[in-house]
C-alpha cells in the first residue's frame, strides 16, 4: 500500500486500474520525470521549447509513484504530494525523458522525502 506522508495528498480519480509495483519489479528501477504542460500554455510550449523555454510541470516517478511538488492557495494539493505515473489531472501530460536507474533502497528513498517534506 503507498506511504502517505504527513502532509502530502495522492490524486487518485480516475485511476482504479493502477497497481504499485511489487519489491521484485523495484530492484532495477528506472527513474523518470514527467512533463507536464501548464494549462494555457501548450501552444506557446510547443514554439518554447525550440529556444529551450516554456511553462511546465514536472513530476518525478520513482517506486512505483510520481512525486511532485505544488503550492497552491487551495492548500489541499500544497507541498509534496504523490500521483500515479503520468496522471496529474491538474496539467496536461506531455512527454517523460529516462533519468536512469535510481541507486537507492526504497527505505532511502522514504527518508529523502520525509525530510523533502519536512522543508516544504
Amino acid at each position: 500500500s503507498p506511504r502517505h506522508f504527513s502532509t502530502m495528498v495522492a490524486i487518485t480519480e480516475p485511476i482504479q486500474w493502477w497497481i504499485p509495483p511489487t519489491e521484485d519489479e523495484i530492484q532495477h528501477l528506472e527513474v523518470f520525470a514527467h512533463i507536464y504542460d501548464i494549462p494555457g500554455c501548450r501552444g506557446l510550449n510547443s514554439v518554447g521549447r525550440y529556444v529551450g523555454t516554456g511553462a511546465y510541470h514536472v513530476g518525478v516517478e520513482a517506486f512505483g509513484f510520481e512525486w511532485c511538488y505544488s503550492a497552491n492557495l487551495d492548500r489541499e494539493r500544497d507541498g509534496i504530494f504523490w500521483c500515479c505515473p503520468k496522471y496529474d489531472g491538474r496539467y496536461t501530460y506531455r512527454e517523460s525523458i529516462s533519468m536512469e536507474h535510481i541507486s537507492m533502497s526504497k527505505a532511502e528513498f522514504d527518508k529523502i522525502m520525509w525530510k523533502l517534506e519536512a522543508a516544504w
